[in-house]
């Protein structure tokens, strides 16, 4: 009976740990960016980072980042969020 209490138990914790695991080893990265703008791949399972990219990238130029537009690249599983460094 303890053995199927712990297991009902901790099941869903134990699955948000996994879903966040695997969500935080997908990458978001930048694949373009210059003093004016910043591109970032944002994959479908990432859970946020690319505000952060984007404002340390605008920042070395003295700029803060704005989201300008969100395009979804190959067969929706990534994204390109275009970020304006204003």
């Amino acid at each position: 009976m303890s053995r199927r209490l712990f297991s009902r138990r901790f099941r869903l914790p134990v699955l948000a740990v996994i879903l966040l695991g695997v969500a935080s080893c997908t990458g978001v990265e930048i694949v373009g960016g210059n003093e004016t703008n910043v591109w970032i791949k944002n994959p479908f399972l990432s859970i946020g980072g690319s505000d952060d990219l984007a404002q340390k990238h605008c920042s070395i130029y003295g700029k803060t980042a704005v989201l300008e537009s969100d395009l979804a690249v190959g067969d929706g599983t990534n994204s390109i969020l275009v970020y304006a460094c204003e």
